[in-house]
């Protein structure tokens, strides 16, 4: 997923704990949305603090990555299959086709 330099690691945090959290995010793609309140408080942190480690470690907040899993897996889809646009918005969890 990520390569870190330790220099990068905050010392009180550990990114096998992160990362378990990144792979409940990519099973769950397809909800419409995530909490990151829910994810935050399974490490006992502020979710904004959350949201700044998993930057760190991923590149984007939780809820771009999330978005970008969407994404990817809406171009992968449109590529190889046959469903319609609105099919695979209302797969990915979109609430309105012209939304996505």
């Amino acid at each position: 997923m990520c390569t870190l330099s330790s220099s990068r690691i905050p010392p009180d945090f550990h990114f096998e704990q992160v990362r378990r959290l990144a792979s409940d995010i990519n099973r769950e793609f397809r909800f419409p949305s995530i909490d990151v309140s829910t994810y935050a408080d399974k490490l006992n942190i502020s979710k904004d603090r959350f949201s700044v480690i998993f930057k760190k470690y991923f590149g984007n907040p939780p809820h771009q990555y999330h978005i970008m899993l969407k994404i990817k897996e809406a171009e992968f889809l449109l590529k190889n299959s046959n469903l319609s646009i609105g099919k695979i918005s209302d797969f990915l969890g979109f609430s309105n086709q012209l939304y996505f």
